[in-house]
């Protein structure tokens, strides 16, 4: 039997003693064990075989998996309407700033049009570009018999 040594106090009750002393020492890993596991056949390495899930494991995970998936898919149609109706908002108030400056743009181009299309400038480029006179005025009778 293989006693072990300890740098600690004494346990405290026989229980206690007994369990140091029957415990077996932690053993050295040597490098023989070690290269040896490393080339054991695969049937050998094989893992635990997989609990089966029967039908109320599964309920119990649907449960708590249903709630969690809804909460998460809402969660994100939440993000994804907020991003959606500031990238919206961001287009309106361009598009408004824009409307403002053709209004304005437009307005200067009605002031333009009034001013090159009236009647006096007309007659003084008639008359002074394109040499044109201006008829006398004369009075034309019509006598109806």
């Amino acid at each position: 039997m293989n006693k072990r040594i300890s740098k600690v106090s004494p346990p405290a009750n026989k229980t206690m003693a007994a369990l140091i002393k029957s415990a077996p020492a932690p053993a050295a890993p040597s490098k023989a064990n070690s290269s040896s596991s490393a080339r054991k056949p695969k049937a050998a390495r094989q893992a635990a075989p997989k609990p089966e899930l029967n039908s109320a494991a599964i309920k119990r995970s649907l449960i708590l998996l249903l709630p969690f998936s809804f909460f998460l898919f809402f969660g994100l149609f939440l993000i994804w309407e907020r991003v959606s109706v500031n990238e919206l908002a961001a287009g309106i108030s361009q598009l408004e700033a824009q409307r403002l400056q053709l209004t304005e743009q437009n307005g200067k181009l009605r002031i333009q049009l009034e001013q090159l299309s009236g009647y006096g400038r007309i007659a003084r480029i008639a008359t002074q570009r394109l040499g044109l006179v201006a008829v006398p005025q004369q009075t034309i009778l019509i006598d109806e018999e």
